[in-house]
């Protein structure tokens, strides 16, 4: 299992919170509702749940790995919107359908 979200200063760029994916909790549930679970996955995610601070921050994401850069009042945000949905599969089966009855399209 992947370890949860940290928050890491990092020169010259402000903060970052960076972690592998494809060993979360979720991942089963995002496949079963027809997705990667991979970095781009979980940017569409947080743009879902929040577009405001997705605009706001810098996303960098790989197939392999999540990662944004930001203020770190921000990335304490991402590290806590986003969390919940690691290792909580029914959490990311919600989020996913209500995206899916509103239109919103991941870019996985």
């Amino acid at each position: 299992m992947a370890e949860s979200i940290q928050v890491h200063r990092v020169p010259r760029q402000g903060y970052d919170c960076t972690f592998y994916c494809g060993a979360l909790g979720a991942d089963a549930a995002i496949h079963h509702e027809g997705h990667e679970p991979n970095g781009y996955f979980l940017e569409g995610l947080l743009r879902y749940l929040d577009p405001d601070l997705a605009e706001a921050v810098e996303l960098d994401s790989e197939a392999g790995m999540f990662s944004v850069f930001g203020k770190r009042r921000q990335m304490k945000k991402v590290q806590r919107l986003l969390s919940p949905y690691l290792h909580d599969g029914d959490r990311v089966t919600t989020a996913l359908r209500a995206a899916e009855a509103e239109n919103f399209q991941f870019d996985d």
